[in-house]
């Protein structure tokens, strides 16, 4: 849920940032942000989820982790370029369009770690309370930056937008890496263990079958 708690953030508060630092970049900023969200969004998402798909099918099912670890990883970096550097709203803008092109990917891996250990009965109840606790973060992240932002007056003092929005986001990233690197070793197990009950159903029907 960090993932959606650092998003939320994001989805929330950038355009406070960049309409407060970037004051005379209101128009530009339309029109970049829109392309970052949905063209550079868009690639994130399904190339992780392609790739995450075509390792799992060569057996490396710690594949949707590491996608998931990496592009949060990648988030970091480009996250500080976008709000630490203030004087160049272009710098800024590519920060924010690395971010997305590289973070993004990692919502289609983590759902199928779910469904996919989830039995056929219980998917419904795991999609719901999976979005149920996103919203959850959401509402928290958000009330907690609009406080910070109250706190440190930064309507007055505009530099502390992209401040408070890059520790916020890093450190949401940075706790989330090690949640994902634990999924993906049960998932692996699961797996595995699936593989290993498939293999020994089929030994017994070819048993059942030549006894016959």
């Amino acid at each position: 849920m960090c993932r959606f708690f650092a998003g939320y953030g994001i989805g929330f508060f950038m355009p406070a940032y960049f309409g407060g630092v970037y004051i005379d970049y209101k128009k530009q900023y339309s029109i970049a942000n829109a392309f970052v969200v949905s063209v550079c969004g868009l690639i994130s998402s399904l190339t992780g989820g392609i790739l995450s798909d075509k390792y799992e099918k060569k057996g490396v099912y710690m594949a949707k982790s590491y996608i998931c670890m990496l592009g949060t990883f990648g988030g970091i970096p480009t996250i500080m370029l976008c709000t630490l550097i203030q004087n160049n709203f272009w710098v800024s803008m590519l920060g924010l369009g690395l971010e997305y092109l590289l973070a993004e990917c990692w919502i289609g891996p983590a759902i199928t770690m779910i469904l996919n250990t989830i039995s056929p009965d219980n998917k419904g109840f795991a999609v719901s309370a999976f979005l149920f606790f996103a919203t959850v973060s959401g509402t928290i992240s958000t009330y907690l930056l609009g406080f910070l932002q109250d706190h440190y007056d930064a309507k007055n003092n505009v530099s502390q937008y992209g401040y408070i929005l890059c520790i916020f986001v890093v450190l949401a990233y940075g706790i989330s890496i090690p949640f994902f690197y634990v999924a993906g070793k049960s998932y692996t197990a699961f797996k595995l263990n699936e593989n290993r009950e498939k293999e020994e159903e089929e030994a017994r029907k070819i048993a059942e079958e030549d006894n016959q």
